[in-house]
């Protein structure tokens, strides 16, 4: 299981502010925006989940929207004060709601409902129960 190869470790972060970080998922969307069929820069199709082109193409404001809500609704040095994982090594120094937020889209393949949130936090915290602010 997943929780049980947690290990906390101090806060990751500390010299990124989130303004800095959402910038560079800004341009990280854009990139792979652009690398989409039917722009100009790439004919060749990336590894999408079923549908996710067709979503990113209809929706690439809302991802904009989020970031921008994001940026101005958290406090300065928020991502600081939350508890990031030591072990497993290849995700030391990340926070561990950010692992887990990977993880569940890597596990629902992209296509994230909120029964499949709630179960799979709820899984989670049998183990290693979340703080508030995660």
């Amino acid at each position: 299981m997943l929780a049980t190869r947690h290990v906390l470790g101090p806060a990751p972060l500390r010299a990124r502010p989130l303004a800095r970080r959402l910038r560079g998922i800004d341009r990280a969307f854009a990139d792979l925006f652009r690398s989409l069929p039917g722009s100009d820069q790439s004919p060749e199709p990336p590894h999408l989940v079923p549908g996710a082109m067709e979503w990113l193409k209809e929706n690439d404001f809302v991802v904009g929207e989020a970031l921008e809500a994001l940026d101005g609704s958290l406090p300065a040095g928020f991502l600081s004060r939350l508890p990031g994982l030591r072990e497993p090594e290849e995700l030391s120094n990340r926070a561990r709601v950010e692992v887990l937020a990977m993880e569940l889209v890597q596990r629902e393949e992209g296509q994230v409902e909120l029964d499949g949130i709630r179960s799979f936090l709820e899984g989670y915290q049998e183990v290693r129960p979340l703080r508030l602010a995660e």
